[in-house]
């Protein structure tokens, strides 16, 4: 009987999911399971799961595009891709760049959250592709950029998985 119990035990214990936390920003954490692979660049942070892939970039303010210079207005730049209405904010010479971004991602379903009095998450999910894209933003200062490769339900599960600290 008590081969039985910690073999039991034993079994529970191995079925155990560990979370772990990445940390976007000092106020805003991804609290994800422990993923299969993780694949890190210079600038890139790749998170394979079984039913889907997540990549983590810090955008650099000004540099995002090399020959568009969005200094000054990159969330706004950003949040203009998923919102149409605020284009009007933007230097004319951007706003065609915001557009031809806005086909390129072709997110059909949009989603819009405030994280915290300073923090937002703003992004979509394109159906077709199987590919969301989510930025977040803190103190309109550090703006991330979350892709997921995979079905709505992990697009959901990550933008749920965006916490404060």
């Amino acid at each position: 009987m008590k081969r039985f119990l910690m073999t039991c035990l034993l079994y529970f214990l191995s079925l155990n999911v560990y979370a772990v936390d990445f940390n976007l920003s000092s106020k805003i954490k991804l609290s994800l399971q422990e993923p299969l692979n993780i694949l890190h660049s210079p600038n890139l942070l790749t998170l394979r799961y079984p039913e889907f892939i997540v990549s983590h970039e810090t955008i650099t303010y000004g540099k995002y595009y090399n020959d568009i210079d969005i200094t000054g207005v990159e969330i706004d730049f950003f949040y203009s891709i998923f919102k149409p209405s605020i284009r009007s904010k933007l230097r004319p010479d951007l706003i065609q760049h915001v557009i031809e971004q806005a086909n390129v991602f072709g997110t059909n379903e949009k989603e819009f959250h405030l994280i915290g009095d300073d923090s937002s998450l703003f992004g979509g999910f394109n159906k077709n592709k199987k590919q969301g894209f989510i930025f977040i933003t803190t103190n309109k200062k550090v703006l991330n950029l979350l892709i997921v490769n995979g079905d709505r339900n992990a697009f959901n599960l990550l933008t749920n998985s965006i916490v404060r600290k």
